[in-house]
């Protein structure tokens, strides 16, 4: 920072899961206007952050180490703000690494609950990408990540930021907005409801570096045809609705059979409008692993987690603090999904414990505290 200018921040993301948690961020810093704020984006960031207010530029495939570290200087940054990602380029670490060089602050935001080490690795643990701060969700990872060799006092707890607005969602979910959902996706009275949160599935991710014992068209199958006899035994008309991720493009799901051939259930493919904005409406929410889960539990749904043949831990956080309920065995499949569809005692506890356990701390405003922090205005 030169003469009377104000601190310029660089933020960079590139994977979903960093970009929803970084954008509140980045909005609150634009409407405080006390730092500078240079946002860029790449692979499925720049698709989420279009729907923001705040302007962006996209990073070239083509970025290096050298040509961060000019970027870096050219802007003349006071700190590095950075998401975490999972893929081929991994740019964050890139900026992590330039930062350090050029001996300029670094400050990441970690948004999901599992495998910490890999996300400031090259290899499994060697943590050569470490920022000098990571704003983490809470004090369960606080913990973990002690366990994991990251030292304490480079972890500030400030919530996670994505989930920001939940409360406030769900409090303002309407009968009339469930009904028009409903409508739209073809569902009658009486009719059962079921949006099923995808996600890729294979090994070498975050959340599953080894191959995790199941596969996203097995899972759907099984999903299938477990409603197929839970309609057939109950006679309750039910419609599944699929939600891509972010990661997957409708050719992913080309071998499922939309067109209900040899189906009882209606299945749709749903990618119009966001995720989060329906969950309430549905009777049953229900995945994998996906951080979509988390908020369809913070808004008070019935949330189960299908994970048949898991083979190593499970980083749904969710099934381990009993807001959802984790399914790994295919024999299970059946009668937890009928319960949970129909048992309103169980269903009625369920959202109850979901809805006590909401996040209601402002942790965009956090993170942004820390980032003032970091540029020495606080």
């Amino acid at each position: 920072m030169t003469g009377g200018s104000i601190p310029s921040v660089v933020v960079v993301c590139g994977d979903p899961g960093g970009a929803n948690a970084v954008a509140p961020v980045i909005r609150k810093l634009v409407n405080d206007k006390r730092v500078s704020v240079s946002p860029f984006a790449y692979f499925q960031a720049k698709a989420i952050w279009k729907n923001y207010s705040f302007p962006f530029q996209n990073l070239p495939d083509h970025t290096t180490r050298e040509t961060t570290a000019l970027l870096l200087q050219d802007l003349g940054a006071d700190l590095v703000f950075v998401g975490t990602s999972f893929n081929h380029l991994e740019f964050e670490k890139l900026f992590i690494s330039a930062a350090k060089s050029l001996k300029i602050p670094s400050l990441a935001l970690l948004d999901y609950w599992s495998n910490y080490t890999i996300r400031f690795s090259k290899r499994d643990a060697d943590l050569m990408f470490l920022p000098d701060t990571i704003a983490i969700m809470d004090e369960f990872t606080k913990n973990e990540m002690i366990r994991d060799g990251f030292d304490p006092g480079n972890l500030v707890i400030t919530g996670q930021p994505a989930f920001d607005d939940l409360l406030s969602l769900r409090d303002s979910f309407t009968g009339e907005k469930k009904a028009q959902i409903r409508t739209g996706f073809g569902c009658h009275p009486g009719d059962l409801l079921v949006i099923f949160a995808s996600e890729p599935v294979f090994a070498g991710t975050p959340k599953k570096p080894e191959d995790p014992g199941y596969t996203r068209s097995g899972v759907i199958r099984s999903l299938i045809s477990s409603l197929d006899n839970i309609q057939e035994t109950t006679g309750r008309k039910i419609v599944l609705v699929i939600r891509p991720h972010p990661r997957e493009s409708i050719e992913d799901f080309r071998d499922l059979p939309f067109d209900d051939r040899g189906t009882k259930t209606r299945i749709i493919l749903s990618t119009e409008g966001r995720s989060r904005e329906m969950l309430p409406a549905a009777d049953l929410v229900i995945g994998m692993t996906t951080i979509l889960l988390m908020e369809a539990c913070y808004l008070g749904c019935t949330v189960a987690s299908l994970q048949p043949g898991l083979s190593g831990k499970d980083p749904l956080p969710s099934n381990r603090l009993g807001c959802s309920i984790p399914i790994y065995h295919e024999e299970d499949i059946i009668p937890i999904l009928q319960t949970l569809l129909l048992d309103e005692t169980k269903r009625s506890k369920l959202r109850t414990r979901c809805m006590s356990l909401i996040p209601k701390i402002e942790s965009a405003d956090r993170v942004a505290r820390q980032i003032y922090t970091m540029c020495g205005i606080l």
